[in-house]
């Protein structure tokens, strides 16, 4: 096991996710803030800490793109693309709704499904298509 000693105390570990060399975790820093740790797996070492939204619920990694998805409760699921020199790169985040955080990835489909709240008069379910990066409601 491996602390968190950055500020440790504000952290609270909502989501994470393990590659052979990497582990993302997916930490709520304020209400609207959060960020993802990468700690490598082998010495526990913090490598980095990436932006993204509040409430984080849900953390994937696509191996076939080296692309991390985080899904968070201020209505963005937050890309970022993995380089080969080990840096990372910030994609576009992709709208979805407020609360919109709980989320699963389907390497099979190519795509991320992010279950959004509903209200009594409107019901359906938004996809991410990792290849366009677009949002398309099913009804």
């Amino acid at each position: 096991m491996w602390p968190l000693t950055e500020r440790q105390e504000k952290y609270g570990i909502r989501s994470r996710c393990t590659t052979p060399s990497a582990l993302y975790i997916g930490c709520h820093d304020t209400d609207v803030r959060g960020s993802l740790v990468v700690v490598d797996t082998e010495t526990g070492r913090k490598l980095n800490r990436l932006p993204i939204g509040g409430w984080v619920d849900s953390v994937f990694y696509d191996p076939a793109k080296s692309r991390i998805y985080a899904s968070t409760g201020v209505g963005e699921v937050f890309t970022y693309k993995r380089l080969p020199d080990g840096s990372y790169e910030a994609l576009e985040p992709v709208d979805t709704a407020v609360m919109a955080k709980t989320a699963f990835y389907s390497s099979e489909l190519d795509r991320l499904f992010v279950a959004v709240p509903t209200l009594e008069e409107q019901r359906h379910v938004c996809s991410s298509s990792s290849q366009n990066r677009g949002i398309s409601s099913q009804w």
